[in-house]
């Protein structure tokens, strides 16, 4: 018979085999042109060829970018596109293609597009369509209008995936495979397909993921603690629940005495490690894997050992510790890579983290636990950490999906339930980021300083010098004195006034010269004889030495003198200072440190409208110093503003097991008895729940708690 299969299948045996492809959306990452950051983007080149889901991107930097968000985008009308899905990818490095995981859902006839808030993305001419564009961040965005280009560039951002087909069968005898992908918003994973085999004869009686909404689903459950079976001494019910801004939770009590904490060997230990398994028809599911943080015993006629404990997050809650300057013994200064070493001190190792935003300030930690510096750097990004039913850290942004993961209709519902509230709403606040210390040194102008020195002491030594010179006599050469002071004759030239046939003199210098020297008063000399004064000095005197003739013959003789030199040597023997300190006063510098805080303001114009003007706090400021420019202050404000408005609407309701909804996906509602009209809210509370009923029989139920984003 021909049987349609509500889920993505193959078959195998007579009915065949479903088909697999690939996706391939946007153009080429090559090096081009550049456009700026600061704008959403769409190419509209290369439309998805096929459905399914986009595992990779690749994209060329012109310069490196900050905050890169990427998205799938579908056109509603015209130049109007709405986000299908999205995607925070952070930082990228320019001048190579640079390869990014992601997860991003596509349909047929889908385009590529993103936003940055820095840097520039490369851009290849020509031949190409052009692409739509809108000022701002429009990543996610619903039916928003666009501007279309008419230019022959294209951006370098380019994605491929996998595309699994739905196919109608007919089979009378096989092996039916059943994945977790989803068509109308059914449940999938991450494009890892987990393919469970059902036999079937004539035809297919149900599928596994209808088995979600069927409160009459088979369940049994396997617990085992460090590798040891307890399953079989499970009492009472088994809940495990998830929240968006907590560690998840499990507890479950064992009735078997062999496990009491004091009972060797099997005693169960704190840190042990848990996992929780579900088989849902026969189907396994991972429920969660964690570690026990306390064990409780009680007799009371029955023993009772109740365990309860948390996910890996224990581990980065447990450990406290003083960190220098992260960013330095990360593999790279992005954000991304420290998340990761502060989880490696932890022994965490197995973690998805986008790579974030560069980190240019030092993050030091002192006396906190890991826990609270990983969230401290999370905040910055908007990020959540979420350990998965394996043990693997993720960090993700909180996004509503244009096309949900679940779709709960009328009468799928054991319990349903609406709050609503406008407490906690912030509308209009202040983001305070990093401060930066700017020295600047400048050195002073040099003024001579006023010295009024005490009244000087002087003491005067006389000295005198009297020479006489026979007719005839050398002058020059002529010396007398010590080291002190010494005088000292020399010859300097002739004087022939004009006319004259022979010279009328020979001129001498009688120089003083010694230590003292230099401090000689009152300078005098007097001649007498055959010689005249010819001038004088601070430390010499002049003479003209004059000449006789004789005829006959013609001789010349210079003719005898006597030359007296007077003088007084000035010496200080008291009182004053010495001029050299005033005039060479020390040089001072001024030193200036500037404190500059990076800010942002951030406001909700159609909130204020509506709850009037809302801040945190008195001062409407909030602080977070390893913001480190103002984007990410005005993305920090925006992040908290839109948060606090999730409240608004926050259904709560109680459903038929499902191990596959998760904290942070996106349900659908459709509900007339309170109002719901397929509309979509954001999964923010998980608890599941698996016990007994009166009849002995295994009951589990899932209650999701969720909150709206506008």
């Amino acid at each position: 018979m021909e049987t349609k299969i509500d889920c993505f299948v193959a078959v195998s045996g007579q009915g065949g085999e479903g088909e697999a492809g690939s996706v391939d959306i946007g153009s080429p990452a090559i090096v081009g042109n550049f456009t700026d950051s600061g704008t959403t983007n769409v190419n509209k080149d290369n439309p998805a060829n096929t459905s399914g889901r986009i595992t990779s991107i690749e994209i060329w930097a012109a310069t490196d970018i900050t905050g890169l968000e990427v998205a799938t985008f579908y056109v509603v009308s015209g130049n109007y596109l709405s986000t299908r899905d999205v995607e925070t990818i952070g930082a990228v490095t320019a001048g190579s293609i640079q390869t990014f995981e992601v997860n991003l859902e596509v349909q047929k006839g889908d385009y590529l597009g993103c936003y940055f808030t820095g840097g520039t993305i490369a851009c290849s001419e020509p031949d190409y369509s052009g692409y739509w564009y809108q000022s701002g961040d429009k990543i996610p965005c619903t039916n928003v209008e666009f501007i279309g280009t008419d230019t022959i560039s294209t951006m370098s951002l380019y994605g491929t995936g996998i595309s699994i087909i739905p196919k109608t069968y007919a089979s009378s005898s096989g092996t039916l495979l059943v994945n977790d992908i989803d068509v109308g918003g059914l449940p999938r994973d991450s494009g890892i397909f987990s393919w469970v085999r059902i036999p079937c004869e004539l035809e297919v009686v149900t599928d596994i993921i209808g088995t979600y909404f069927n409160v009459g689903q088979g369940i049994r459950v396997a617990i085992t603690v460090d590798g040891e079976p307890v399953s079989d001494s499970l009492i009472g019910d088994i809940t495990i629940a998830h929240n968006l801004n907590y560690i998840s939770t499990f507890s479950f009590t064992l009735g078997n005495p062999k496990y009491s904490p004091l009972i060797s060997p099997y005693y169960i230990a704190v840190n042990s490690v848990v996992i929780i398994t579900a088989y849902v028809n026969g189907q396994a599911f991972i429920l969660f894997t964690g570690l026990i943080d306390e064990t409780r015993t009680t007799y009371d006629g029955g023993y009772r050992l109740q365990i309860n404990g948390r996910d890996y997050g224990k581990k980065l809650l447990d450990k406290t510790m003083t960190l220098i300057s992260v960013q330095d013994s990360a593999d790279k200064s992005y954000r991304g890579s420290m998340v990761k070493y502060l989880a490696g001190q932890a022994d965490i190792t197995n973690i998805n983290v986008p790579t974030g935003d560069k980190v240019t300030i030092d993050h030091s930690f002192q006396d906190q636990t890991l826990w609270d510096m990983v969230q401290k750097e999370c905040a910055i990004e908007g990020w959540y950490v979420q350990f998965d039913e394996n043990g693997i850290m993720k960090v993700q942004t909180r996004k509503i999906k244009i096309t949900p993961n679940w779709i709960y209709g009328e009468d799928k519902f054991i319990q349903l339930g609406l709050e609503t509230s406008d407490i906690g709403i912030i509308n209009k606040l202040i983001i305070l980021g990093a401060i930066f210390e700017e020295e600047t040194i400048t050195a002073n102008p040099v003024t001579p300083v006023e010295v009024i020195p005490d009244e000087k002491v002087y003491e005067y030594t006389d000295y005198s010098f009297s020479p006489s010179f026979t007719a005839g006599e050398v002058v020059s050469g002529w010396t007398d004195g010590d080291a002190v002071i010494r005088v000292t004759a020399s010859y300097i030239g002739y004087t022939k006034p004009l006319g004259y046939l022979f010279p009328v003199s020979q001129n001498y210098k009688f120089k003083i010269t010694g230590s003292d020297s230099g401090k000689i008063q009152g300078l005098s000399f007097s001649v007498s004889g055959g010689a005249t004064k010819a001038g004088q000095s601070s430390n010499y005197v002049l003479i003209a030495r004059k000449i006789g003739y004789e005829y006959p013959p013609l001789s010349a003789t210079e003719q005898a003198f006597k030359i007296t030199i007077t003088f007084k040597i000035k010496n200080q023997t008291g009182g004053g200072i010495e001029e050299l300190e005033e005039e060479n006063p020390e040089e001072t510098f001024t030193s200036t440190i500037t404190y500059t805080q990076v800010k942002a303001t951030v406001s909700d114009i159609t909130s204020i409208g509506v709850y009037g003007e809302r801040k945190p706090n008195n001062e409407g400021t909030l602080e977070f110093p390893l913001a480190e420019t103002e984007a990410q202050c005005k993305r920090i404000g925006e992040n908290i503003i839109l948060d606090s408005h999730r409240f608004i609407k926050q259904p709560d309701f109680e459903v038929a097991f499902n191990p596959k909804l998760i904290v942070g996906q996106t349900v659908e509602l459709t509900d007339k008895k309170i109002g719901y009209n397929k509309d979509r809210y954001f999964v923010e509370e998980a608890i599941h729940t698996i016990g007994a009923d009166a009849e002995g029989k295994m009951k589990a139920r899932t209650r999701i708690g969720c909150v709206y984003y506008a």
